[in-house]
């Protein structure tokens, strides 16, 4: 029970590519799971702070909310039953937490069940942020040609079917909005060619 046996696993997530690119547009190059769990941090960190909830508890959450792919991969919904998709990622979680010293342990998988029950306003905006970062990517591939406008279409639809605070929503528009002017102030280009 080592903290580096913990890092280790988790660091296993930048050499873990998102499986949902690569199945929706064909991109085996694209940016890693790491990649996205900054994302997703970043966002969090973000909304949370703007909105005045526990923003340490949610940015360890978001942190943690993909960790379990290091050990079962990155499993796309389409792939396999919710319910069965859960199940897996919730062991996995457990094994790898139980790398950690007993109070760690506990914290990290309180985060962990809080995220899954999805209850919580910090959960909750997790879960947002997750959405925002992905459709964020989706159109830098658009932007760098790397999928359709149709295909990353698709992803900011599903994003935006999943926000439920007035803050996500307009966090979700403004990151998507360059797609209209045809302006890029997020630096997509560069971020879709590393990812």
């Amino acid at each position: 029970m080592t903290l580096g046996e913990f890092i280790r696993a988790a660091a296993g997530l930048k050499e873990l590519k998102r499986a949902g690119w690569a199945e929706k547009f064909s991109i085996s190059d694209g940016e890693s799971v790491a990649d996205h769990s900054f994302g997703a941090a970043i966002t969090t960190m973000v909304l949370s702070d703007a909105m005045g909830l526990d923003s340490e508890r949610a940015v360890k959450m978001a942190l943690l909310h993909d960790i379990a792919e290091s050990e079962i991969g990155d499993i796309t919904p389409d792939s396999m039953p919710h319910d069965k998709k859960e199940e897996l990622e919730s062991e996995a979680f457990l094994r790898i937490a139980s790398m950690l010293p007993e109070g760690m342990r506990a914290e990290y998988v309180s985060i962990w069940d809080e995220f899954c029950a999805g209850k919580t306003p910090e959960a909750r905006i997790v879960a947002q942020a997750d959405k925002i970062d992905m459709a964020l990517q989706a159109v830098a591939y658009e932007r760098a040609g790397r999928a359709s406008r149709a295909g990353a279409s698709m992803f900011v639809d599903a994003a935006s079917a999943s926000i439920k605070d007035e803050a996500a929503g307009t966090l979700l528009s403004e990151v998507t909005s360059h797609r209209e002017s045809g302006s890029c102030v997020d630096g997509s280009e560069s971020r879709a060619s590393a990812g």
